[in-house]
């Protein structure tokens, strides 16, 4: 979503399209790109919560690999 908007900010400044699309719209995408995160964020937390809320070794180990094992990064 935050691509279409990169491209949109482009494309409204090139094709003359500011009073089509105005600043309150795109506002309300940020809201929309906020919130979205937001969500995600709230997932993980639970995830760490549930893992370490669970006392199931297998479950933390699981959640300790992905937070610092190989693929970290990813």
């Amino acid at each position: 979503f935050a691509m279409v908007q990169t491209l949109l900010l482009v494309m409204r400044k090139v094709m003359k399209l500011e009073s089509y699309i105005t600043i309150k719209h795109i506002e309300y995408m940020n809201i929309v790109i906020i919130v979205t995160g937001s969500i995600v964020g709230v997932a993980y937390i639970t995830e760490l919560f549930i893992s370490w809320y669970s006392g199931v070794e297998y479950e933390s180990y699981a959640f300790i690999n992905r937070a610092t094992g190989p693929y970290w990064w990813a």
